[in-house]
């Protein structure tokens, strides 16, 4: 079995996609690959919110690809630190509608609400097509995406530091 290829992408500012990321780390700016030195979050605000997916853009030996799960298994998130998402294993909302990314909203409302999980999830908790448990079809060969995962550190003014040493992974399988 010849496995499909995958990247993860992030979507900026007017709708610019970049995929080849050489990290996911969240700041001050809302640009892809940021240093967090040059745009550090000042405690007590938000970092931008990252929209990301995962997209197939060759499908190898496979038909489709489902059962998609990330989750933060390394790092620790730091006191005064709520590392929030959309992601969710039940009760999925369903893909999310690309919003310029923000760093300002932080209401009660806020939909992108639950914290990041920190273990492997036991179900499926990002979607395709809108919906959790439904698989991409990638015998076509032509690239698909998932539902965004959308991200954001929310800080409050005691907060040293937000996420030290995180890695974020993802996981799905592959249909011959």
């Amino acid at each position: 079995m010849t496995a499909a290829t995958t990247d993860l992408y992030e979507t900026n500012g007017a709708t610019v996609v970049t995929g080849g990321l050489s990290n996911v780390n969240m700041g001050s700016n809302d640009s892809y690959n940021i240093v967090t030195a040059t745009y550090p979050i000042v405690a007590g605000t938000n970092s931008f919110e990252k929209w990301h997916r995962i997209g197939c853009s060759a499908k190898g030996t496979s038909t489709s690809l489902n059962n998609w799960k990330v989750w933060l298994s390394s790092g620790a998130i730091t006191a005064n630190v709520s590392f929030k998402t959309n992601l969710r294993e039940a009760g999925y909302e369903g893909a999310q509608t690309y919003n310029t990314p923000s760093a300002t909203d932080r209401s009660a409302t806020y939909k992108y609400s639950q914290t990041f999980p920190t273990s492997t999830p036991t179900l499926t908790n990002l979607g395709y097509g809108g919906t959790a448990g439904a698989a991409m079809d990638i015998s076509s060969g032509l690239t698909k995406y998932t539902d965004y995962i959308v991200s954001q550190l929310q800080t409050t003014a005691g907060a040293n530091q937000g996420l030290t040493g995180g890695v974020i992974t993802y996981q799905y399988d592959e249909t011959s």
